[in-house]
Formats: structure tokens, C-alpha cells, sequence
């Protein structure tokens, strides 16, 4: 089944919307301001998403409007004095676009890495954060001590750390 254009921008949209409203509040203060920023951009991804290249990153794309709608606040708010050099919030753009690509990165590798762990340490991991149970809680359940769960907790946690990061390694 082929999407319509408004399916596509609102999927795109709901990938690139965390990081464009990370960075605009990382550039201003006032969380409702940056809200209302976000909304402009969603706006004018919304009304020009027919002039969007396929073949670039929507996120970019987006992170491009959000730089300029930024750029607009400022200017319009130019008395404030922690405004930021056009430089610095092209480069700011670019870091959440980086590390977005990261944690994109980073999930992958983890959900590959939890289907490794054995049945056990899996059902350990699903109590304590697809259940969100307390050590506490997830030990008197098994019949253990709380402490033997932390820790039982921390070495899976290792173990999917190395995993991910060999993972990521590997490419």
C-alpha cells in the first residue's frame, strides 16, 4: 500500500520532531516560547513539504527550518543578550542532528542485544522496566534478596553494554 504525502510528512515529522524540539530548547529559554517556535516549524514543514527532497534527510531539512525560525526570533527579540551567532546555531543544528542519527544507532543495537540475553536476565529486564517493578518488588516476586536483583540488574546492563558497543563498533 503506497502512503499519501500527508502519511510520509507525519511519520517524517514524528522522527524529526524530537530532536528539532531539543535543539530549539537548547536555544531558548522560555519553554513556552520554544514551544511555540516548534509549532512554526511544524507549520512550515506542513506548508512547504512539496518543495522537501526526497533524497536529503527530512530531519536536515527540518533542523534547516528550525535554524531559521530561531534566527527570526532572535532577530525579532534582538535586545536579549544571550542571543546566539548565526555560526553557533548552524552548529548546534548540525549536534542534534548528529546525535539523533547516534541514538537511532544506539536503540538498534540495544533491541538486537536484548533478544541475545538468555530467557532469565530477559524476564528480569522486561519486570523491572516494561512492568517499571522496583528491585524490591521484582525480589519478592522470585523469592530472592533485593540486593541479588540489583546486582543481577547491573551485570545485565554491562552485558548490553558491551554488546551495543561491539554492535556499533562492527558498523
Amino acid at each position: 500500500m503506497s502512503k499519501t504525502p500527508t502519511n510520509n510528512l507525519t511519520l517524517l515529522w514524528m522522527q524529526a520532531q524530537p530532536v528539532v524540539e531539543a535543539y530549539l530548547n537548547s536555544l531558548i529559554r522560555d519553554r513556552a516560547i520554544a514551544e511555540d517556535v516548534l509549532q512554526q516549524v511544524a507549520l512550515t514543514c506542513t506548508e512547504k513539504f512539496d518543495e522537501f527532497d526526497t533524497a536529503r534527510s527530512f530531519t536536515g531539512w527540518a533542523m534547516g527550518i528550525a535554524r531559521n525560525k530561531a534566527l527570526q526570533y532572535f532577530q525579532k527579540h534582538g535586545s536579549d543578550r544571550h542571543r546566539f551567532s548565526d555560526k553557533l546555531l548552524g552548529q548546534l543544528a548540525d549536534t542534534h542532528e548528529r546525535l539523533s542519527d547516534q541514538a537511532q544507532e544506539q536503540r538498534e543495537a540495544l533491541a538486537l542485544c536484548i533478544e541475545k540475553l538468555p530467557p532469565k536476565s530477559l524476564a528480569l529486564i522486561k519486570r523491572r522496566y516494561a512492568q517499571d517493578l522496583k528491585p524490591g518488588r521484582i525480589a519478592d516476586t522470585l523469592g530472592l534478596s533485593a540486593n541479588a536483583v540489583r546486582l543481577a540488574l547491573h551485570r545485565i546492563r554491562k552485558a548490553l553494554r558491551t554488546c551495543i558497543e561491539q554492535r556499533i563498533n562492527e558498523g
